[in-house]
């Protein structure tokens, strides 16, 4: 029985338990979820991309789209390409692009844990990225956040494999960091980064090893020869996704500097204040990975810290320290304007991910070895350990299966859960669970005069819903002549007005959205 047991129980086996709830979890929830705010203008920009291409680059019409040229098209050109190909709804279609990428960024976790540690550590990296509600969670509507995440964690794989094979990497690995590269450029400025790392890579890999290679001129130029294809194909993708950055010499830059200031008149929560993104404070990135991320992920991360001297016997960890580094740095040093929590650093969760499971796994094998070597005092601290670790990743599985569809909502106990999480920290900022009251609502109406038509007030974009509306509710902008009200209870949009709630969405005793009937007569003053 034994035997039966540990030949099931092994990374592989594991592994494809973990890719099977993947898959139920897609096929269940992506059709669950509302359109983001946003969603709807960023479809647009990738079709005129389409008409930008299909007119031999004579429509330039995406050039005057609001400041959407400061981005690529990565992932709406395409989306746009099939729907307008082969007539399928915009929005289900985006949503499922987004999980692709979702199984991309895991994969990748998988192969760079492997690549760090072994079977176990690629298997855990897998665990506990799916694990991240944070990040899990977004999946289906975070459309440029999620694929820019997959894009920078294969980007920083094979950065690692190729400071790992100086001095001539392996081509395959080159290539495939160009690929990489080039789909996180081809959908964020962001992607530069990806070059800063790749230099700060090789340079860590050369230095202990410098007497025994060749003289760095040489050396160094050999490895330019050789990165080149990679660059190249980085570049050659950045410029067909996103073509407004090589319309100009200086363009690459001028979107690094406007979005480095880049505030408007947007609010977000920090820590129990509603501030503008322009005043967040410096430490409003490690504050929300401190109460967003699960704390498997952060005890794994201080004890990951604690092995410092593994860690210099470690080279294959030094690019995913230093780009780790490298962020949180900017962001505290740089202050650029940030709002809606970890929405632009989601990238950083499968890379905390790695380096906490590579922190246990070093961790628990320094404790668990044979007796006539350590002390029973520590096989007792390893046994604590396991236990913690145990207890901490079930409690944090049982919260998101309670909170599922909106596993994004996900907040650890730092936070006091989803609970403690409302008017300290970011909720539904795009009102994703209010289309789950569509269906209250339509039984409402169902029970009302027939030939009686409905003005509904709704504190989101109206496309967001639009499509399941029943044929007599229809949004008004005018909300002193509105009748209902749908509303997410981020921001206490639904106190906006008064009135008698019919229904609501709730998880983990915190409501999400409400729909009521407004009360005019509450409301005069």
């Amino acid at each position: 029985m034994r035997l039966l047991f540990q030949r099931l129980l092994t990374p592989r086996s594991l592994a494809m338990l973990l890719w099977l709830v993947f898959a139920w979890y897609v096929f269940d929830g992506y059709d669950r979820h509302a359109p983001s705010n946003d969603e709807w203008v960023q479809h647009i920009y990738g079709e005129l991309l389409v008409a930008y291409y299909t007119s031999g680059l004579a429509d330039k019409t995406f050039l005057d789209f609001s400041n959407l040229y400061l981005y690529g098209g990565l992932f709406d050109l395409p989306a746009a390409w099939i729907t307008m190909a082969f007539g399928i709804d915009w929005w289900p279609l985006r949503h499922l692009l987004t999980a692709a990428f979702g199984a991309l960024a895991f994969l990748g976790a998988a192969r760079f844990g492997r690549f760090l540690g072994g079977a176990w550590l690629g298997t855990a990296a897998l665990a506990a990225t799916m694990g991240s509600g944070v990040f899990s969670g977004a999946i289906f509507t975070h459309t440029k956040d999620v694929p820019f995440a997959a894009a920078m964690l294969w980007s920083l794989y094979y950065t690692s494999r190729i400071a790992d094979g100086l001095p001539a990497p392996r081509w395959r690995h080159v290539l495939l960091w160009g690929l990489a590269t080039g789909a996180a450029l081809g959908l964020r400025v962001g992607g530069v980064l990806a070059f800063g790392f790749l230099g700060a890579a090789i340079l860590l890999s050369w230095w202990p090893r410098r007497r025994a290679l060749p003289p760095w001129p040489r050396l160094f130029t050999a490895i330019l020869l050789r990165l080149a294809p990679g660059i190249a194909l980085a570049l050659a993708l950045m410029a067909f996704f996103w073509p407004w950055s090589v319309m100009g010499w200086d363009h690459v830059w001028q979107a690094l500097t406007k979005f480095s200031h880049f505030a408007f008149d947007l609010y977000t929560w920090e820590d129990g204040k509603r501030v503008e993104n322009a005043q967040v404070s410096r430490l409003y990135l490690p504050k929300y990975l401190l109460v967003r991320l699960p704390e498997f992920i952060l005890l794994g991360t201080v004890l990951a810290l604690a092995h410092w001297r593994r860690i210099k016997e470690s080279p294959r960890l030094w690019p995913l320290l230093f780009a780790l580094t490298f962020v949180l740095a900017y962001v505290v040093i740089g202050k650029p304007p940030l709002y809606n929590g970890l929405r632009h650093f989601l990238f950083l969760v499968p890379w905390f991910a790695l380096l906490a499971c590579w922190g246990w796994q070093s961790t628990l094998a320094a404790l668990h070895r044979p007796l006539t070597e350590i002390s029973l005092r520590r096989r007792h601290g390893a046994l604590l350990l396991s236990a913690l670790l145990v207890l901490s990743a079930a409690d944090d599985f049982i919260t998101l299966a309670r909170l599922h569809p909106y596993q994004h909502l996900y907040y650890n106990h730092l936070a006091r859960g989803l609970a403690g999480a409302k008017h300290h920290w970011e909720l539904d900022y795009w009102s994703d669970a209010t289309r789950a009251l569509l269906p209250a609502l339509a039984d409402w109406v169902a029970k009302q005069p027939a030939d009686k038509e409905w003005a509904l007030a709704y504190c989101a974009e109206g496309f967001q819903i639009e499509p399941w509306l029943p044929p007599n509710v229809y949004i008004t902008e005018a909300w002193d002549d509105a009748e209902l009200l749908l509303a997410t209870t981020h921001d206490d949009c639904d106190q906006a007005v008064p009135g008698k709630e019919i229904a609501r969405i709730e998880r983990l005793g915190t409501p999400l959205a409400v729909l009521k009937i407004i009360d005019h007569e509450a409301a005069a003053p």
